[in-house]
Order: structure tokens, then C-alpha cells, then sequence
């Protein structure tokens, strides 16, 4: 009987991953206990964490906005982060509400995911050599007299340098 309800929960677990930015006036050292926060907040939600990422500081592709201290405040860094977990699909709702209330969050984004690492890995340096340039063709300068072209000498070295 347990055999079985342990089947169903696993066939009900999906993976999940939480990406989230926090807010800029984030300290370096608080940066730990607000993903910790945001790990409590999954394990209180029926989760189970296996994979994340510490938060960095990253530059945002355009400027975001969050109401902090009842005054709309223009955001243009943020910490980014990301967390991987196992969860039963009811308890993403929980997990939603749960982020909805941290202050510290400007966005997040909760997605079904695969266990295995997604991250794209860094294609090899392509060394390359450098392309050369074509001959230049020579300008003439019409003040330099130049040599009369014999045809029947030219023939004559046409005909040496063709190999028969």
C-alpha cells in the first residue's frame, strides 16, 4: 500500500525551476538569506530543491518597474538567480502567492522543466586565420615610360612555361 502511493506522489512530481531578480538595493551579504527565503518559500510549498544558482548582479535588457514604498521606482540592475526543484503541480499556487509577497522580488517566473542541466555550453574558441587580402593591382603612372611588349617574345614564353 505504501508502494503505491509512493508511485502515485512520484508519477504527480513534476521538476520546476523558479527564476527570479532581486531588487538592486539588495546587500552582497544579504544576498544568501533572500535566496533562502525564496528556498523556504518552495519547501513550504511541498518542494523539493536539488539544482540553483546564487544570485549575480546582471544589467536588464530594459528598465522594470516595482511600486517600493508607495512610490513607482525604476529598476535598470538586478540580481538574478535561478532554483530547481521537485513539486507536486498544487503546490506551484502556493509557491506563486508565497513570491507574490516578497518585497525583495522584482520578478520571478515559475516553468516545467527536465532534471538534467539545460545550460547551453560555451562553443569552442574558433581560431581562424586571417583571410588575405588580394594582390593590389598596380596603378600605372602615365609619367613612367613603360617597356614595348614584343608579341612574338611573349608567344615564345607562353609556349616555354606550358607544359605539354
Amino acid at each position: 500500500m505504501e508502494n503505491e502511493e509512493l508511485q502515485a506522489k512520484e508519477a504527480e512530481s513534476r521538476i520546476y525551476e523558479v527564476g527570479y531578480l532581486l531588487l538592486p538595493y539588495v546587500t552582497e551579504e544579504n544576498l544568501a538569506h533572500e535566496a533562502g527565503l525564496i528556498k523556504e518559500a518552495i519547501t513550504a510549498a511541498g518542494g523539493s530543491v536539488f539544482s540553483e544558482e546564487e544570485p549575480s548582479s546582471i544589467e536588464l535588457a530594459y528598465p522594470m518597474y516595482k511600486v517600493v514604498s508607495n512610490k513607482k521606482t525604476k529598476f535598470e540592475t538586478a540580481y538574478f538567480g535561478w532554483i530547481k526543484f521537485d513539486g507536486d503541480p498544487r503546490g506551484v499556487s502556493k509557491l506563486k502567492k508565497a513570491m507574490d509577497l516578497q518585497e525583495n522580488v522584482l520578478r520571478f517566473l515559475i516553468i516545467k522543466t527536465v532534471r538534467e542541466n539545460t545550460l547551453a555550453k560555451k562553443p569552442k574558441t574558433f581560431v581562424s586565420k586571417p583571410i588575405k587580402a588580394a594582390p593590389k593591382e598596380e596603378v600605372k603612372d602615365p609619367s613612367i615610360p613603360q617597356p614595348e611588349i614584343n608579341e612574338a617574345e611573349l608567344d615564345k614564353t607562353i609556349d616555354d612555361l606550358v607544359i605539354e
